[in-house]
Order: structure tokens, then sequence, then C-alpha cells
């Protein structure tokens, strides 16, 4: 009797010292998964484009089901080629802003991202929002806050930035 109350004890000790730890690993896998789903979606639309010699339109919205929608359309002859939802316990959520405000959320030329047959996109309607452009994620605790953007309108190749205090950078970053 006195094994098994022994055993119970170090379960329960394990239990509560790895449920944090569990928590946090299973909040990065899922953002990052979303994350590397967006940097694909836009990967893959960039290359239909040059491929079709069409432009291709990333549409970006919330889905009924509050979840976070790519829809890749090709503009003429007019055809969806994809239709993805992210983890609903992904968020359009910019740091400072909130949570799943589409408006605050994707910060490109309206709701959408326009690849060119030339392989870039399309360049913004209003140049002085050129830096801020991007789709801005973060986990359902809103520990950490990621912006997918577009490098440069000539290569139009996906990176990812993270927010670490002073803004959102690119390298050097640590998951919280």
């Amino acid at each position: 009797m006195v094994e098994i109350l022994v055993v119970l004890y170090l379960v329960g000790l394990l239990v509560v010292f790895a449920g944090p730890v569990a928590g946090k690993w299973t909040r990065r896998a899922e953002t990052m998964a979303a994350i590397s789903t967006a940097r694909q979606v836009l990967a893959v639309a960039r290359l239909e484009a040059v491929k079709r010699s069409v432009n291709i339109d990333v549409r970006i919205s919330l889905s009924p089901d509050d979840r976070i929608r790519l829809q890749t359309i090709q503009e003429s002859p007019a055809a969806t080629l994809a239709d993805i939802s992210l983890s609903p316990r992904i968020h359009f959520w910019r740091h400072g802003g909130s949570q799943d405000d589409v408006t605050d959320g994707v910060r490109f030329d309206g709701d959408q991202i326009v690849f060119l047959p030339t392989g870039g996109v399309m360049p913004p309607e209003d140049p002085s929002t050129e830096s801020t452009r991007g789709i801005y994620l973060a986990d359902w605790e809103g520990k950490n806050y990621f912006r997918v953007t577009v490098e440069s309108d000539l290569s139009g190749k996906a990176r990812v930035d993270k927010y670490v205090g002073s803004g959102y950078v690119e390298s050097g970053w640590q998951w919280q």
C-alpha cells in the first residue's frame, strides 16, 4: 500500500512540474505549424504566378468558425487553387492590437497579397506602409507575436519576424 502511495505521489509531482512545460511545447508547435503553413501558401502562390504567367491572389480572412483562412486564387481565368484554414488557437493579433481584428492583423493593400508573373508582389498603394506589411499572428495566450511578410516587391519571398519588445525582427529571438 505504501509503495502505491509513493508512486502516486511521484506521478503527481511529475504532472505538476511537467504541465507548464508541455503547454509551452504545445503552443510552440501549433504556432510554428501555422507560420509554416502561411509561408508555404505564399511560396506556392508565388511559384504558381510564375508558372502560369498570371496574377495569383492570396486572400486572407477570418472564416465563419473563427479560423484564419488563406485562399489562393488565380485572377484570369478565375479559379480557386487552394483554401487553407489555420488552427483555431492561432489568431490575427498584432502586438498592441486586438485579438482577431482582421483589419489590424492583415496589413497589405486590403486583405490580399497579389503575386505577379515576375515572382514579385504588387507594390503597396501607400509606400509608407511597406515596412509594416504582413499577416500578424499570435498564439492563443498572446505571448508570442509574429509577422509573416514578403521581403520585397521584387523577390516576393516570404519571411517571418517576431515581436521582441522594440519591434518585429527576423532573427535573434527566443520563444516565450
